[in-house]
């Protein structure tokens, strides 16, 4: 993992996992949870560099790919369907060139907060109503 200062650091990380003979083996849903934000935030950081390129087909299908990914697990937490949903919108504006530079700051913000295992922090790289200026409905503004 690079951390802030830009060296490496090694981590270690270990998965619950529980089996039943009966009921197969089941992931902890926390885990479940922070593995579909990790590939959210890996789409968006492909998606970053494929724009920052020039190649808004490949930003585009890997934000695409990831929403998709994200909802056919059927998880329901509320955070994964935000998810879900903050890809979706950020792959209809790069589709329509109308990603503009502090999307991309937000986008780069969420992906950097769940790489860091914030969690609470992830609302700051939240989308704001653009007619508005306030937070999606629902979700609190942080600090």
């Amino acid at each position: 993992m690079l951390t802030a200062e830009g060296g490496v650091e090694l981590r270690t990380i270990s998965l619950p996992i529980r089996l039943s003979p009966e009921h197969g083996g089941r992931v902890d849903p926390v885990i479940r949870k922070e593995v579909l934000h990790l590939a959210a935030a890996q789409a968006r950081d492909e998606a970053v560099r494929a724009r920052e390129a020039g190649d808004y087909d490949r930003a585009r299908e890997t934000l695409s790919a990831a929403a998709s990914t994200l909802a056919s697990s059927a998880y329901t937490h509320p955070d994964v369907l935000e998810e879900i949903e903050d890809l979706r919108v950020m792959e209809r504006r790069i589709q329509t060139r109308a990603l503009d530079a502090g999307d991309v700051k937000r986008m780069k913000q969420r992906s950097y907060d769940t790489h860091r295992s914030r969690s609470g922090s992830r609302g700051r790289g939240q989308r704001e109503d653009r007619d508005s200026g306030s937070p999606r409905p629902g979700r609190e503004p942080n600090g």
